[in-house]
């Protein structure tokens, strides 16, 4: 049984790094989508795009975590 507070497993298997320039939530958004897209699930880019830019930008990163893993 999983805990309440466990995470998640993303939807792919890609993993990045955060940098400086991820502060500004279109160019994580770009990043995150380019990972996506070297993945094992490269068909969920276009979804994430959709999700990502529909979410209000304070939410932004935690779209991101559904999908990626950010380190």
């Amino acid at each position: 049984m999983h805990g309440k507070h466990e995470a998640m497993k993303p939807f792919t298997d890609a993993v990045m790094q955060l940098t400086r320039e991820d502060g500004n939530p279109f160019f994580l958004i770009n990043r995150v989508r380019r990972a996506i897209r070297r993945s094992n699930r490269r068909e969920l880019a276009h979804q994430f795009m959709r999700e990502a830019v529909a979410d209000n930008f304070s939410r932004v990163l935690e779209t991101c975590r559904r999908y990626v893993t950010i380190e």
